[in-house]
């Protein structure tokens, strides 16, 4: 009926994850822009901000997806090697891979330099167009066993540009991780059809999706804080409310960008405080244990510390988005608006789980279960008592007894000692919670939990 893939026999295709997994690296490689950075936007549509829905018609490129396509190779490599193992993938897709392992091994030199790649991304639109033409009804009956070897050869030349073209855009950018890219073709050839010969980049003002999405990558720390730097000294940090704004002035960009370029600035998509996005670069922040910068902005950005009177509703509620001060009206600096339903809430929803617990509560090691809390407490949340509640898995009340009266993270404090009174009344002492002891507590038998946490 349409649904899924079939093969030349008719049948329906199943993949493993591995397989789509490659799929994807491959296909998404296949469809990087002409300058080797940003992802085409094949499908019409301009990703996550949709306000930008013009962009595709400007021959449009996104790195928010090569950002997420790194991490996708990066995974990919990791569980090859891993678990020793290669994997079946269509006939079809084999030969697509092999095709551009081979062209950018050839074209090295030309996608690693500055500037359009012209030949290399001629070269690789070509076998991409075969590999549709193949596949437009199905895939062929044959699968092909890709080795250890093969795939990890394979996946590691591919990733290869994608992590070039990532570094191109950011040196682009002077240090800020670039979002949107658009391109006009200036010179082609009529050879059994148009074929591009020359393009022009058309730079994108900054949006918070890229670093948002760079802060995921496997930089070193010191790259990622030199980013956050960039961030807090660019456009994009509204100085006035202390609040990260979803993209930079548009006042420069063509109306053909799309309808944000219609909004006034600091309204809707255009310059305001688009919560969703804010709260995703703070979560970035945190897991990423850049505490000192979380800080800093987690007391101006969260809604909770905002003033009622400035914010124009109830500090318990969230926003769409927050008027920016690059509104040209000044009495609704600030106020907060909902224009849809907001997606913020899961985004603090998990900055509250990983402040109150950590990353990661419960792990598996040494053949049993573990279970350690690892606050990220900030000093604006810690009162005269010294003390903060949460409750854990909605069944335990968690009860930090805190050192002082200054800041609490992983890296500065420990948990010493754990006083568990379990819901049928029995009481214990215990400096780790290991085994039966943290599965009775993740099955919701404890009624409070105690943490007196110490600095070390």
């Amino acid at each position: 009926n349409g649904k899924y893939v079939t093969d030349g026999d008719g049948n329906v295709v199943y993949a493993s994850l591995a397989e789509k997994l490659f799929l994807l690296c491959v296909l998404k490689t296949a469809a990087l822009d002409p300058y080797g950075m940003g992802i085409e936007m094949e499908g019409g549509k301009p990703g996550w901000y949709d306000a930008l829905n013009g962009l595709p018609g400007l021959l449009g490129s996104s790195m928010a997806e090569t950002y997420e396509l790194e991490r996708v190779f990066d995974f990919l490599i990791g569980a090859v090697e891993k678990y020793q193992t290669g994997f079946r993938v269509p006939g079809e897709l084999a030969a697509l891979a092999a095709e551009l392992a081979q062209i950018i091994e050839k074209e090295k030199a030309e996608w690693q330099a500055e500037g359009s790649n012209i030949r290399c991304w001629n070269a690789i639109n070509d076998q991409k167009e075969d590999y549709w033409k193949k596949t437009e009804t199905g895939f062929c009956a044959e699968r092909v066993l890709l080795s250890k070897d093969v795939a990890l050869q394979w996946l590691k030349t591919l990733r290869s540009m994608v992590g070039c073209g990532i570094e191109k855009a950011v040196a682009l950018g002077k240090g800020m991780a670039p979002t949107y890219f658009s391109y006009e073709v200036t010179s082609w050839e009529e050879n059994d059809g148009i074929q591009p010969t020359g393009f022009q980049l058309r730079e994108v003002p900054a949006f918070l999706e890229g670093p948002v999405r760079a802060m995921k990558l496997h930089w070193p720390a010191e790259a990622k804080k030199k980013l956050y730097e960039t961030v807090k000294t660019s456009s994009l940090y509204d100085r006035k409310l202390q609040m990260y704004k979803v993209n930079e002035s548009l006042a420069g960009a063509s109306f053909e960008l799309g309808r944000a370029k219609a909004f006034t600035p600091g309204w809707l998509e255009n310059e305001s405080i688009w919560l969703h996005m804010e709260y995703k670069y703070l979560l970035e922040l945190l897991k990423n244990q850049m505490y000192e910068e979380y800080e800093m902005d987690f007391g101006h950005a969260a809604i909770p510390f905002l003033q009622e009177e400035v914010y124009g509703r109830s500090l318990l509620e969230n926003s769409s988005f927050i008027v920016s001060s690059d509104n040209p009206n000044p009495v609704i600096h600030g106020k907060g608006f909902v224009a849809r339903l907001s997606g913020s809430t899961a985004e603090f929803l998990q900055l509250w789980q990983i402040m109150m617990f950590g990353k990661n509560p419960f792990i598996w090691e040494k053949d049993e279960l573990q279970l350690t809390f690892a606050p990220m407490i900030p000093k604006v949340l810690i009162g005269a008592e010294q003390r903060v509640s949460a409750r854990f898995l909605s069944a335990t009340e968690v009860v930090y007894r805190l050192p002082d009266q200054e800041t609490v993270h992983p890296e500065n404090s420990k948990a010493a000692m754990y006083s568990i009174v379990w819901k049928d009344g029995a009481e214990e002492r215990l400096e780790v919670l290991t085994g039966t002891t943290a599965e009775r507590i993740r099955k919701g038998e404890a009624e409070r939990i105690e943490v007196q946490m110490e600095r070390g």
